[in-house]
């Protein structure tokens, strides 16, 4: 009875122990899946920017991103803020230049 007991203690201070830890990776890896997400919706508008002659500064909403396009002279500055999962604000900005014509 005190050998089942035991071992019934060591299986539930391991569960207990693991179970926080999963948590806090899949949490991560949601907020790693976000920012690859936005990163790759970024870069798309920035390329499709440079593909084409445009105004000078865009707004506009992608779902939970937020992005703004910004020109100066023959550079594009393309950046998205987003709230991700942990409730943290993120920002990312890539840069591109226009070919010239």
């Amino acid at each position: 009875m005190i050998q089942t007991l035991i071992a019934f203690t060591i299986i539930m201070i391991l569960v207990m122990t693991i179970t926080p830890s999963i948590i806090i990776i899949k949490k991560e890896q949601n907020v790693l899946n976000q920012r690859l997400k936005n990163s790759y919706y970024l870069h798309d508008i920035l390329i499709k920017e440079l593909n084409k002659n445009t105004a000078k500064i865009k707004n506009d909403n992608y779902t939970d991103l937020n992005y703004s396009i910004k020109y100066q002279d023959e550079l594009i500055k393309v950046c998205g803020m987003w709230i991700n999962i942990k409730e943290k604000q993120e920002n990312r900005c890539y840069y591109g230049k226009r070919k010239q014509v």
